[in-house]
């Protein structure tokens, strides 16, 4: 049976949601080229690809560009893991694992939402 959150609660959601969004807004360049995105957490509230989606469109919210979003995903967490080599950009020799988006997310993040076409290790895995 769900149980109903508090208004105090969510207030308080709220606030540190706020608090987190000044916080990045702060960041200078150089420290946002280090910011890594990924919900991996075992948290059970965490849905893979739907929390990942929902933190670049916070982090862009947050002030960061749709690039910036992007790139804390892919390159800067690819590094971060340190499989730069094999992952995190497209390029010969990687890894081909991609998503084909319908529309440009550098002009709206929301459009890594609406995903066509994925492919892993140069495979179609799943078509929209």
């Amino acid at each position: 049976m769900a149980t109903r959150v508090s208004p105090e609660r969510t207030e308080a959601v709220a606030h540190r949601l706020t608090c987190l969004k000044r916080f990045l807004a702060g960041l200078p360049p150089a420290v946002r080229a280090r910011v890594v995105a990924g919900s991996d957490t075992p948290n059970p509230f965490v849905v893979p690809g739907v929390s990942l989606h929902r933190e670049l469109e916070l982090l862009v919210d947050s002030g960061f560009s749709p690039i910036e979003a992007l790139l804390a995903a892919t390159r800067t967490a690819a590094e971060f893991l340190g499989q730069a080599g094999m992952l995190g950009t497209v390029e010969p020799g990687k890894a081909a694992d991609l998503v084909v988006l319908a529309s440009d997310p550098l002009a709206s993040i929301t459009a890594i939402r609406n995903v066509e076409l994925v492919i892993r290790s140069g495979r179609v895995v799943w078509r929209k």
